[in-house]
């Protein structure tokens, strides 16, 4: 099973199409989980989850918490 890539790997090369896929699929789930628990996906997170996808940010910047 790969690793989703560290913070640094995501900024300096462009994400494969097999990687997006991986994201995109993870993020899903994620979502459907949360659906699943009760609870709504913010706007904010969603659009960082966009972010995460398209290679913009890393896994570290993606699940960092924000305040409330």
């Amino acid at each position: 099973m790969s690793s989703l890539p560290t913070e640094s790997s995501a900024q300096e090369e462009p994400l494969t199409d097999g990687e997006r896929r991986r994201r995109a699929d993870a993020v899903r789930f994620a979502n459907a989980s949360v659906a699943l628990e009760g609870f709504v996906v913010s706007d904010e997170a969603a659009a960082r989850a966009e972010d995460f996808i398209a290679g913009r940010i890393g896994l570290a910047e993606f699940v960092r918490l924000r305040p409330a």
